[in-house]
């Protein structure tokens, strides 16, 4: 999402808790790289390299790749902002969709956005329908988890376990929002996006609903 800083914090510390987590070391040097910091990135693969040995060879490639890629200054997302997952291979594919098979029967919530008519004459070409979740009284910080959305409305959604940024479990209560954003930057929060909120959703709903205004 644009949030580097925030993406190699979180990352660190989620490898300082656990070791094991290897396509954690993988996105950490993708972080390092989109900060400046390539001395950084290269370390992060030869602790990869040293932990899992028979990924090595693995890990050097990926590490080729996202200098390639970040030396070339690909604009793959909308807005311009450069997509940092744009051709790179998906790192630990297996082990993401076991994990994901594993996550499947975790906990979600779902419901449908709607937009009020009073602004829907002000959906932006390449707009994009962000909904999040976020832990209820939750001051700040990264939301519990995100889905980007097409603005055909009304939209369906689903936020499960699967989609959550660090790959947690859902807290019992949840605040969700969604935000009809502009120019298709979810970093950027302009106070003319239509965007919804609902308290207090606990977790396993399947009738949330919002409208955006």
């Amino acid at each position: 999402m644009g949030q580097n800083d925030l993406a190699v914090d979180l990352l660190s510390r989620a490898l300082a808790a656990d070791p094991d987590l290897v396509d954690a070391y993988t996105y950490l040097a993708l972080g390092y790289l989109r900060v400046g910091r390539p001395r950084d990135a290269e370390a992060t693969m030869t602790r990869a390299s040293a932990r899992f040995p028979d990924r090595a060879p693995e890990f050097r490639q990926l590490l080729a790749e996202m200098k390639k890629q970040e030396s070339a200054g690909p604009a793959g997302s909308p807005g311009g902002a450069p997509d940092p997952h744009a051709g790179l291979a998906t790192p630990g594919a297996a082990t993401q969709a076991a994990q994901g098979a594993a996550r499947s029967t975790g906990r979600r919530v779902s419901g449908t956005i709607d937009i009020d008519p009073s602004v829907r004459n002000r959906i932006a070409p390449g707009a994009v329908l962000f909904v999040f979740a976020r832990q209820a009284g939750a001051a700040g910080g990264p939301p519990v988890a995100v889905k980007r959305l097409s603005p055909t409305f009304p939209a369906v959604f689903e936020l499960s376990e699967s989609d959550s940024m660090m790959g947690q479990e859902f807290p019992d209560t949840l605040v969700i929002e969604a935000r009809l954003d502009s120019d298709g930057d979810p970093t950027t929060r302009l106070p003319t996006d239509p965007k919804a909120r609902v308290e207090r959703v606990k977790a396993g709903r399947s009738d949330v609903h919002l409208v955006l205004r």
